[in-house]
């Protein structure tokens, strides 16, 4: 399973490579405190001015959508820094995280009629 996701984030890299809109491109980026480890990046693209933050998940299933939401939002709070979040699944593509939300927005008020 790691593989895979390991292959994931690799696409992923190189498609931002592709697009020339960071200065920086790293992966595997841990953040909590001094002493305790609370989450990793999967990939954070650096610009002028901007750190996106990219949560990649193998699927687009509502259960990985909610978990990727709450990492990247939990990321931001911690690294804090001006700029986006996003999730990436090999289906769908690079999806920006408030399009994510509204989906899944939308999926429950059906399920809740």
């Amino acid at each position: 399973m790691k593989i895979m996701h390991d292959q994931h984030i690799a696409v992923l890299v190189k498609i931002l490579k592709e697009s020339n809109q960071y200065y920086i491109i790293q992966t595997n980026i841990q953040y909590g405190t001094p002493s305790e480890i609370i989450g990793e990046i999967d990939v954070l693209g650096i610009g002028f001015n901007i750190f996106d933050i990219y949560e990649v998940k193998g699927n687009a299933d509502n259960k990985n959508m909610r978990k990727a939401i709450y990492q990247t939002q939990l990321a931001r709070s911690h690294i804090g820094q001006q700029g986006s979040e996003f999730i990436y699944t090999p289906a769908a593509g690079i999806e920006s995280l408030d399009r994510v939300a509204e989906r899944l927005s939308r999926v429950y008020k059906k399920i809740k009629r």
